[in-house]
């Protein structure tokens, strides 16, 4: 999806990009939404859980080629503080593609 790229690109080139997605009830914080694995916490991402509706989060970052063996993914800042980590987690490229479905991100430049 040459949207999911043009978002990466955004992010590697500018920084932080605002996204709204689809949000899935296996999204959730709770021990069955988040998973723990390599020292972080993960979104699970599962099409088939209840579609709850949609929320904006801010993809602060990305690793293509993480050096913990994880799958390339987005870091993500969520506005629940006690959501994940501190209010982050991560969104691999994979999930991010299923999920992103209208191409609604907005990015604004360091220098106003």
């Amino acid at each position: 999806m040459p949207q999911v790229d043009d978002v990466i690109t955004t992010i590697l080139t500018f920084g932080p990009v605002g996204l709204t997605l689809p949000w899935y009830m296996s999204m959730y914080y709770d021990q069955r939404s988040l998973s723990k694995v390599y020292g972080n916490w993960w979104i699970k991402v599962n099409l088939e859980s209840e579609h709850v509706g949609y929320h904006w989060i801010v993809a602060t970052g990305v690793d293509l080629d993480p050096e913990d063996g994880a799958p390339e993914y987005l870091r993500i800042q969520n506005s629940w503080g006690t959501w994940g980590f501190n209010g982050t987690g991560r969104l691999t490229i994979e999930s991010f593609r299923r999920i992103n479905q209208w191409n609604n991100w907005t990015f604004a430049e360091r220098s106003f």
